[in-house]
């Protein structure tokens, strides 16, 4: 953060003041021993170039959350649907029980009279 303010001193005072309202006060002499112009342009363009990667991996990342997030908003709709069948098919079950044994208790009841 300073060395972003250190460098709106030389290229933006305008933009210093706004940000600090403080009028910058550059000592050409001491700056012009510290790193050269053509220094610092590939010192930033490096920065640059690295943070747009950073970007970009950010983006490639968050279309494959998005998309396994889909993959699994989509298996999780089929598993309801299929469980909503199978409670169906439970239902149905235990229907088809019921009538067994009513039926199983009326083949008794009819054999207790044919043989009783």
């Amino acid at each position: 953060a300073l060395a972003f303010l250190e460098s709106l001193k030389l290229h933006n005072p305008d933009i210093y003041v706004l940000i600090t309202g403080l009028e910058p006060s550059i000592d050409h002499n001491n700056f012009s021993d510290l790193i050269e112009s053509s220094q610092l342009t590939e010192c930033l363009a490096k920065a640059v170039s690295s943070l747009q990667e950073e970007l970009n991996q950010e983006k490639r990342q968050k279309v494959s959350l998005l998309q396994h997030c889909r993959r699994l908003k989509e298996n999780t709709a089929r598993l309801e649907a299929e469980a909503e069948s199978l409670r169906g098919i439970e239902t149905e079950c235990n229907r088809m029980k019921r009538e067994l044994s009513a039926h199983f208790h009326e083949a008794l009841k009819l054999k207790d009279e044919l043989y009783g």
